[in-house]
């Protein structure tokens, strides 16, 4: 099942009608291209708040998921969603085994909102 990604785009306008003012920072690409670039430009860039919505593949995931939680402040947090999705099976094992079994995340899993969200927080 393929799912249209509505873009960077509609993120931003959602932004500005709940009153978003800060940084933002979103790539529209294959992740296997855009994210790896992004992290070579600034390789000092630490983010606050992550949001991972990947190809839906396993490796995709997998990859999306650990090129991204380095980058991710002390206390800065990362968003992952899909975790309950009936055609994305693999996405929540994958979440507890990346993100709810590393010590460095407190973590939050809600399979019963949308698709499922889970939510990591980055302790050290």
């Amino acid at each position: 099942v393929v799912m249209e990604v509505p873009g960077s785009e509609f993120v931003r306008s959602g932004l500005t009608v709940v009153g978003f003012h800060g940084s933002l920072a979103l790539v529209d690409g294959d992740s296997t291209i855009t994210v790896p670039a992004f992290f070579e430009a600034p390789p000092e860039a630490y983010f606050d708040v992550i949001t991972v919505d990947v190809d839906h593949s396993t490796e995709g995931a997998r990859r999306d998921i650990t090129n991204v939680t380095p980058r991710i402040k002390i206390g800065g947090g990362l968003v992952f969603d899909d975790i309950s999705h009936q055609y994305h099976r693999s996405l929540g094992p994958l979440w507890k085994e990346i993100v709810v079994a590393n010590p460095q995340f407190s973590t939050a899993s809600f399979e019963d909102v949308g698709f499922g969200v889970g939510l990591g927080i980055r302790k050290f």
